[in-house]
């Protein structure tokens, strides 16, 4: 296990409730579910990444005379399915087996 610091001032009302056995307890809770944690972020920060891009090439595109009213709305029904695939993939968006988004999705 590894320690944890307290970084922030360490106030004496604090003590009753960061007890070495609290603390323990945590950094036995951030060892186990750390990993798929960071996991999860990172999956979150290229899903991100992923969107960003699309958008901005479906933005520029729509912004050019060149391309169709057929076109234009091609992209933006791709665009809006891959939003939509991001959200059926991403956990905790929707409630388990159900297109209805949980409090923490909407």
């Amino acid at each position: 296990m590894r320690r944890l610091d307290i970084l922030g001032a360490m106030r004496p009302s604090y003590e009753g409730v960061l007890t070495e056995d609290a603390l323990s307890f945590v950094g036995e809770l951030n060892d186990r579910f750390a990993p798929p944690r960071l996991a999860l972020l990172q999956a979150r920060a290229d899903r991100r990444k992923v969107l960003a891009a699309g958008e901005m090439a479906t933005g520029a595109a729509l912004l050019s005379p060149t391309v169709s009213t057929a076109k234009a709305g091609v992209m933006l029904t791709g665009f809006s399915g891959a939003l939509m695939g991001f959200y059926a993939k991403s956990p905790g968006m929707r409630k388990p087996g159900s297109v209805w988004p949980t409090a923490s999705g909407r």
